[in-house]
């Protein structure tokens, strides 16, 4: 029985760059930025007197959600990962076994 390889199937069949698992991973850099632009607001309305406050508050609300959506995003990944059954048994990189 031959064992199809990745590189055997084409870029529109391949899970890693197209599909749900490929949109999954797609999401990781653009809600690190939204992270990080939160956090520089959150430092630029400890600088601004008065109104400072209301714009932390909305910069910190709005970075909690944006950590749900990351932890969501997470779950996603390991269920749609291609290899997951491979994965599961021998263990995850980014888990401690």
């Amino acid at each position: 029985m031959a064992i199809e390889t990745l590189h055997a199937i084409s870029d529109s069949e391949n899970p890693y760059n197209s599909g749900p698992f490929h949109c999954v991973c797609g999401m990781e850099e653009p809600l690190r930025v939204i992270a990080d632009l939160l956090t520089a607001l959150t430092y630029m309305g400890e600088g601004i007197p008065d109104a400072g406050s209301a714009i932390i508050t909305v910069a910190q609300n709005a970075r909690d959600q944006c950590e749900i959506v990351e932890e969501l995003r997470g779950k996603l990944f390991h269920e749609l990962h291609p290899r997951k059954a491979e994965l599961e048994r021998e263990g995850w990189p980014d888990k401690a076994n």
